[in-house]
């Protein structure tokens, strides 16, 4: 067999690890981890020219090690979702451009928009779905550890990642 090999970077600093990756028809998603941070995030490559599009980060996720990407289609507009896993599963979902403020959209077309754009991503309906003897200790009302979960100014919310 004969083929091309190419080295695409994948990482900011010198020493890090490509977990996984994944495809859709026009993107090549994968997975890094920054060993310097201890921090892991999704770098989005356009097919198949590999040109770079963006990086996902939210600066609070561990080691990736599983990766999926499929499309979803919102008003005409096809959107991506990607669910990644390791230390915690997430889900991360494209907002419509419709959906970003002026003041971040890029100039060009592109699907992605590079990390300082991280609000492309919204968070969706969260829905507990999940209960532990904790969650009943835990005083009605008391909210003091939602606080590190999502954070909102006005009706905009910064997160763009929810725990599935």
């Amino acid at each position: 067999m004969s083929g091309k090999l190419r080295k695409i970077p994948n990482h900011v600093t010198e020493f890090g690890c490509t977990g996984a990756m994944a495809t859709t028809g026009k993107c090549l998603v994968s997975a890094g981890y920054d060993l310097d941070r201890g921090n892991g995030y999704l770098n989005v490559r356009s097919l198949p020219s590999e040109d770079y599009l963006a990086t996902v980060d939210d600066e609070n996720t561990g080691c990736i090690t599983c990766l999926s990407c499929t499309e979803t289609t919102s008003d005409k507009v096809t959107l991506h979702r990607m669910c990644s896993g390791g230390l915690e599963l997430k889900v991360w979902d494209q907002l419509p451009r419709s959906k970003v403020k002026k003041r971040t959209r890029p100039e060009t077309d592109d699907v992605y928009v590079s990390a300082k754009h991280v609000r492309r991503y919204g968070l969706p309906d969260i829905s507990d779905t999940e209960s532990s003897e904790e969650d009943e200790d835990q005083p009605e009302g008391d909210d003091s550890d939602d606080e590190d979960d999502v954070s909102n100014t006005g009706s905009t919310s910064r997160s763009w990642c929810a725990i599935s």
